[in-house]
């Protein structure tokens, strides 16, 4: 025999098939691992902005605080990475129906926000934190984009998605499970005025990833998202950041942007359903 084979297994390689991290370990212990990455997240966040390496507080908080960690709790207690966050290979088909469904929630969303700013104070920290992060050229951009839109969503959606909405989902109803996650997603972006668009967006995200079961579909959503807001932020002058001012979304914006967001969630249900279906009728693997 080999050296490799006297060494004793390790117990994660004892571990009966098909068992996960939220197998091995309870509800308060899980939700206290979520909440002390969100901390680690944030106070890294603060850390490296106050060092003014913005690209750099938008990538490696969310590397080492959401990210790394979970991947290593999965891989330490659950099934791994890839199993325990549902990351599969998106369809074509759903990876449009969800896109549309993003783009067409854009300015619902924006809506929402407006609704809640309209007529209040200007808040000139979230002010001064868009023009810090507004890019300077083209280097900037791609940095930042990186940051905005491939990193910092995947740790998010692994956070409140993957993991969080998971355990509310063991001992509540799933639509309660998917709404209290996307109020906790909302209260993570500390800004008071902007809680209801986030909540719904996050209510939007969860619905799509209980549906789907692959963690990919909502960070799409959510990439798209943040994408469409860099690049408006790109755009805008600093001296119209500055001023804090934001006009009433068209209305018949709006009204067409409901019905491609409305449609586009109608297919995908269907979608959802029939594969639903599909897999009952198929029956127990054997």
């Amino acid at each position: 025999m080999t050296h490799e084979e006297h060494q004793p297994k390790q117990p994660t390689q004892n571990r009966p098939p098909g068992t996960s991290v939220f197998d091995s370990l309870n509800n308060y212990t899980l939700l206290l691992f979520a909440f002390s990455c969100y901390l680690m997240y944030t106070s890294l966040s603060m850390i490296i902005f106050d060092m003014e390496s913005y690209a750099a507080a938008l990538s490696i908080p969310a590397l080492a605080g959401l990210i790394f960690p979970l991947g290593i709790l999965a891989g330490r207690f659950g099934g791994g990475y890839i199993r325990d966050f549902d990351f599969a290979i998106p369809a074509p088909r759903t990876t449009i129906l969800v896109l549309l469904i993003s783009a067409g929630s854009i300015i619902p969303i924006d809506t929402v926000t407006y609704l809640f700013e309209h007529g209040r104070p200007v808040n000139e920290n979230y002010i001064e934190f868009l023009v810090s992060i507004k890019p300077k050229g083209i280097w900037s951009l791609l940095a930042l984009g990186a940051g905005t839109v491939v990193i910092s969503p995947l740790g998010e959606e692994m956070l409140f998605r993957g993991f969080v909405q998971k355990i509310f989902h063991r001992n509540m109803d799933a639509r309660l499970a998917v709404v209290l996650a996307g109020v906790a997603f909302a209260c993570a972006h500390f800004d008071i005025r902007v809680i209801p668009g986030i909540t719904l967006m996050g209510i939007m995200m969860g619905y799509i990833y209980y549906r789907s079961r692959n963690i990919l579909y909502p960070f799409l959503f959510h990439a798209l998202f943040n994408l469409t807001s860099l690049v408006r932020l790109n755009a805008t002058s600093v001296e119209s950041i500055r001023q804090g001012t934001s006009s009433s979304p068209s209305v018949m914006w709006l009204l067409g942007s409901v019905t491609l967001a409305a449609a586009a969630a109608a297919c995908f249900e269907a979608d959802a359903r029939r594969a639903k279906k599909m897999r009952a009728d198929d029956g127990p693997a054997l």
